[in-house]
């Protein structure tokens, strides 16, 4: 990790309704969890990450990221999973003022996402400032 002042929030707390498994970023892709493939493209990009799942947190424990349950309860969605890792990075990463989200099963996440949502005063690699609107940084 770097010391950005960015806490990488990684959603995984849905409960896999479409699909018919428990947690989607579990399933293997290319030797790994897809979780792991999107950890991977986080961690450079960011100074924490949290991971947002309910339910059992020890199926995580091999990511060896913390794990927090959404604060609002009765699986309202993924905005529920946001608060949570808002609240996880006040108390914990205070000195990360900007929080970035991605989710756990989006193995293919862009390795500037956390560069492309940044605060208005980043700068992109062409020495321009932009802001990628899909992206969800919140203060």
């Amino acid at each position: 990790m770097t010391n950005a002042p960015v806490t990488g929030v990684l959603l995984a707390g849905g409960q896999s309704r479409r699909m018919g498994v428990a947690t989607r970023g579990l399933l293997p892709l290319a030797g790994k969890a897809m979780l792991q493939h999107v950890i991977d493209r986080l961690r450079p990009q960011v100074g924490a990450i949290v991971l947002n799942a309910n339910g059992d947190p020890a199926r995580f424990q091999g990511f060896g990221l913390p794990v927090v349950a959404d604060t609002i309860a009765g699986h309202v969605g993924p905005l529920a999973g946001v608060l949570a890792g808002m609240r996880w990075s006040l108390a914990e990463a205070p000195q990360r003022p900007w929080v970035v989200t991605a989710a756990g099963d989006a193995p293919l996440l862009p390795t500037i996402w956390s560069i492309a949502c940044g605060p208005p005063s980043t700068a992109a690699p062409d020495g321009s400032r932009w802001r990628a609107p899909a992206a969800n940084c919140t203060p």
